[in-house]
């Protein structure tokens, strides 16, 4: 096993990196902590239904005299059921593995040799594991799918309709169509990248009834995609814990359509026509965030407007020429952010990463353009323990002679009611 911390790239020898305290760290993209954009509700260790009182029905109607009829009133009731799951991460390391590295100057000596807890090496894991804590914690609530999958691309030879008469003889090479569970069925696609199964050998004779002949070239392929979301290659199982906010959404404008505000841009079949065009921004989509959305969200005083960096660097684009200083507050102490109609747009730009990193199909990102009008209200985070996310046991296992790293817990995320929030994507 190699090491933790790569030292594959430092040249090793006492003149050289002897000392992995005189590492210097690189800038990275750090999370923003989970309570800045949602409420944390600890003690979730199993499911459990939080009931919510509604809205009662009409009442009130023209005087009936005598023996008047009853009117029919009903008030309404939801539930929010918290489903947490289990989550975990275990982390090893032999001292072994530092031999031949600068790691190795961590190590005591002697029947304590194995044991590097307390070494600058372990410091540096830490510090870097528990940004990576961050990190999946955004990726948990925010962005998991129990049916997360890897996309899948395939480059297939491009298949051309011709037009054949049925009952007379077949012109040039062609191939007919076929299912796909025909013995030797060749998968090919359409230059649309919609997948037709040919016959695997060119059609002869005439033409027959009810039959599409194909043209197909196996040099210019056409590729297609299908299968999830996930960056071929990347792990799903960091995806597939639980059901996120964005999942949550997604369901929810399913039926609702009036949530959701189209983000054009989203939708380019490349990176260069994903890019987003700054006025759009501010006189599209930050409109229809703000006056569309349910009036009840809009009478709440703690409303923000979570957005990729992308999403915030086009709305600051658009308002070049233009005096920004009554456009920004303070979000917290030292971080100033931008404001439309009154309401802050927090960059999340951890949100931009990840999807960079693990939405990628390698021509186009999966809505790289993201912005979500709601409060912290909304956004429900179930953990069976307040600390769950930042304890860490480091321990040094005789048996095993490795250095141990463990953290675990419950969680779960929750739109608390799933009417009060907008999204653009």
């Amino acid at each position: 096993m190699a090491s933790i911390l790569d030292f594959s790239k430092f040249s090793f020898s006492v003149e050289e990196i002897r000392a992995v305290k005189e590492l210097i760290f690189d800038e990275v993209i750090e999370s923003p902590e989970l309570s800045l954009f949602a409420t944390v509700y600890p003690g979730i260790v199993y499911d459990k239904e939080v009931g919510f009182v509604g809205e009662g029905g009409l009442v009130g109607v023209a005087g009936q005299g005598c023996d008047p009829e009853p009117q029919d009133y009903n008030i309404g009731t939801r539930v929010v059921r918290w489903e947490p799951k289990n989550w975990e991460i275990l982390i090893h390391q032999c001292a072994k593995d530092l031999e031949d590295t600068a790691g190795l100057y961590s190590l005591k000596t002697g029947i304590a040799i194995n044991d590097f807890t307390a070494s600058d090496y372990m410091a540096i894991i830490v510090e870097v594991l528990s940004k990576n804590v961050k990190e999946f914690v955004i990726r948990l609530v925010w962005f998991n799918d129990v049916d997360a999958d890897n996309t899948i691309i395939e480059k297939l030879p491009t298949a051309a309709v011709t037009e054949q008469t049925a009952g007379q003889a077949i012109a040039g090479t062609v191939y007919a169509g076929v299912t796909s569970e025909t013995v030797d069925a060749v998968k090919c696609a359409l230059a649309n990248g919609t997948v037709v199964y040919l016959n695997d050998t060119a059609a002869v004779g005439n033409a027959q009834v009810d039959t599409i002949y194909y043209s197909k070239d196996t040099v210019n392929k056409t590729t297609v995609y299908s299968g999830g979301d996930i960056t071929p290659g990347a792990a799903v199982k960091y995806f597939n814990i639980i059901n996120g906010f964005f999942k949550q959404m997604e369901i929810q404008i399913t039926g609702n359509a009036e949530q959701h505000v189209a983000i054009a841009e989203n939708a380019g079949a490349t990176y260069v026509a994903q890019r987003l065009t700054p006025a759009n921004v501010r006189d599209v989509y930050l409109p229809g965030l703000i006056y569309d959305a349910n009036m009840i969200l809009r009478g709440m005083d703690n409303g923000v407007i979570l957005c990729t960096q992308s999403f915030y660097d086009g709305y600051s684009k658009s308002l070049k020429g233009i005096s920004l200083s009554e456009l920004y507050v303070n979000l917290t102490e030292g971080i100033k952010v931008l404001t439309y109609d009154g309401i802050p747009l927090v960059p999340m730009k951890i949100w931009d990463k990840i999807i960079k990193t693990y939405y990628n199909n390698g021509a186009r990102l999966l809505n790289p353009h993201r912005a979500v009008y709601v409060t912290k209200d909304i956004l429900a985070v179930g953990v069976d323990s307040e600390s769950s996310f930042g304890d860490l046991d480091i321990w040094y296992n005789k048996d095993s002679r490795k250095v141990k790293m463990e953290s675990m817990g419950k969680a779960d995320a929750k739109l608390l009611n799933p009417e009060l929030f907008q999204i653009a994507i």
